[in-house]
């Protein structure tokens, strides 16, 4: 039966007088075809020589070895970094340590497990997955005798972490006023839910107070109507994607009040002969008072934090005080 192909061989020719072995393109002689060529195997290797089976020399100096080498198959090895890649995040896959003992590598194909499928001549190469989840990836390493090895490896694909913020604006206000609530989810995610959860202050029990999607800008707003008075914590959460973690914000402070705070002062009504002060005092039962402002005859207007204590001067037959 004629092979399908004819596998590499390769010829020495043996000089006896020089008691060494010269690579040939080919044989010396026609093996067969004519009285006093002979044929012989030995040591994995076919001899064809001239002359008696017991002397080599008989017809020539020349002995001639025909060898079938044995080809040998290229190893295939990679690895990659970094070893826990997140969505999106570019992997570099590094196949320098494949080698080929009797040649050398003409080419690598990766197939990422992905559907994506290359063949490259450079041993390095990078990758980016679109999606979280356990992809298999092969390696199949071509050298130049046609020979093949593949190596197999797992890659993990972790989902992306996120942050969702949040801002509450005014964080006091009074009984039916609105409070409005917004923030962003990162990186960007449209059309997702976003819950809003409020708690009475010191309470470890959170209540859905409403829930958004998120805009094409990945925004979300929430008008806050409020109904009753009260100190609550307010944060914004997200459950996540098939490719992203879920995140909540930090807590809010806001304090919903229904009425003002109240000042009093200590002038007893009298005149004075001496420039003196009028000290004012301000509660608030809830939400406490932020600051106590004033002003002397229209003047300009002042803060006691800042300013002090209204100062009245005796110059003036009458001075207004004027405070908030």
């Amino acid at each position: 039966a004629v092979p399908d192909s004819i596998p590499d061989h390769r010829f020495y020719r043996y000089v006896i007088s020089a008691n060494s072995w010269e690579r040939l393109a080919d044989l010396p002689f026609g093996v067969g075809h004519y009285v006093g060529c002979r044929l012989g195997y030995a040591d994995g290797h076919i001899y064809a020589w001239q002359g008696a089976p017991d002397d080599w020399t008989g017809g020539g100096d020349d002995l001639a070895r025909y060898e079938f080498p044995i080809l040998s198959p290229p190893i295939a090895d990679f690895d990659y970094s970094p070893t826990s890649p997140s969505v999106n995040e570019t992997v570099t896959f590094d196949a320098s340590d494949s080698y080929d003992s009797d040649g050398t590598i003409m080419n690598y194909t990766w197939n990422f497990g992905d559907d994506t499928v290359v063949t490259v001549t450079n041993p390095i190469i990078t990758h980016a997955y679109k999606g979280a989840g356990s992809y298999t990836v092969n390696l199949t390493v071509t050298d130049n005798d046609g020979l093949v090895d593949t190596a197999t490896k797992p890659v993990n694909v972790e989902k992306l972490s996120s942050i969702i913020t949040i801002n509450v604006y005014p964080t006091v206000a009074t009984v039916g006023s609105n409070i409005t609530v917004n923030g962003t989810v990162i990186p960007i995610r449209c059309d997702v839910n976003v819950t809003i959860s409020y708690r009475p202050f010191g309470y470890s029990t959170w209540n859905t107070l409403a829930t958004v999607k998120t805009d094409s800008n990945s925004n979300y707003t929430y008008i806050w109507k409020t109904s009753e008075i009260g100190t609550y914590d307010v944060k914004a959460s997200w459950t996540g994607d098939e490719n992203t973690l879920s995140s909540e914000s930090h807590a809010k402070t806001v304090i919903i009040d229904s009425t003002p705070p109240m000042t009093t002062h200590d002038y007893d009504g009298l005149w004075r002969r001496e420039n003196f002060t009028i000290n004012l005092t301000a509660v608030d039962d809830l939400s406490g008072v932020a600051e106590t402002y004033y002003r002397i005859n229209e003047g300009s207007i002042e803060n006691v934090s800042t300013n002090g204590q209204p100062f009245i001067a005796t110059e003036s037959a009458n001075n207004t005080l004027e405070y908030w």
